[in-house]
């Protein structure tokens, strides 16, 4: 006969089988990777949403900055056709008013401070750019818009007109598409028209 050395009939050593060991760790993996993948879920949102907001604070301030700076630019009548001449190109007589020009890759115009300027975007590298020729014609040039953008479409429509009446005043429409380069894509169409006039 074999004795029972320590235990007691009907009892079993405290522990888990191992049923409940794979029921447990198959349902803290379920958890764990619930958890984990909207961790990542939510990481990749946050870099769109901030891709986002870059792309639209440098495509609005890329529009206001240049929207300003036409809407500021002259449109009184030059009597020195000369000085306005090598800015605008005019063949032959010069008109009665001379402040604005469109390019084949965006807008040349006399700034408020009496400079030639230009906005323009080169499709080799998809950023707008202003160029500005002071007197005596030292050059001058800034990117308007970060490196980390894209203009895919940058198109000036100039409309001449009287600035005498406020119906036919002359308007210039800017059209500016812009897009983000990184991971997260994403793009912005923007269009806004200036009128002139003189008070």
């Amino acid at each position: 006969m074999v004795r029972n050395s320590g235990m007691k009939k009907g009892k079993r050593k405290k522990g888990f089988t191992l049923a409940e060991v794979l029921v447990s760790v198959t349902v803290f993996s379920l958890v764990f990777g619930s958890i984990t993948s909207l961790y990542v879920m939510n990481l990749k949102a946050q870099r769109k949403y901030l891709a986002v907001q870059q792309l639209l604070t440098d495509a609005g301030y890329a529009m206001s900055y240049m929207s300003s700076q036409l809407e500021r630019g002259l449109t009184q009548a030059y009597s020195n056709c000369p000085d306005t001449n090598c800015c605008m190109e005019f063949d032959g007589e010069c008109p009665d008013e001379v402040s604005y020009m469109t390019t084949s890759i965006g807008i040349r115009f006399i700034s408020h401070r009496g400079e030639c300027a230009e906005f323009n975007c080169l499709p080799a590298e998809k950023r707008l750019y202003q160029t500005v020729t002071c007197p005596p014609l030292s050059l001058h040039a800034g990117y308007i818009t970060a490196s980390g953008l894209s203009v895919d479409a940058f198109r000036i429509n100039l409309i001449r007109g009287n600035t005498t009446t406020e119906s036919k005043a002359p308007r210039i429409t800017i059209y500016l598409k812009m897009s983000t380069t990184g991971k997260e894509k994403s793009s912005i169409k923007l269009q806004t028209t200036i009128s002139k006039r003189r008070f």
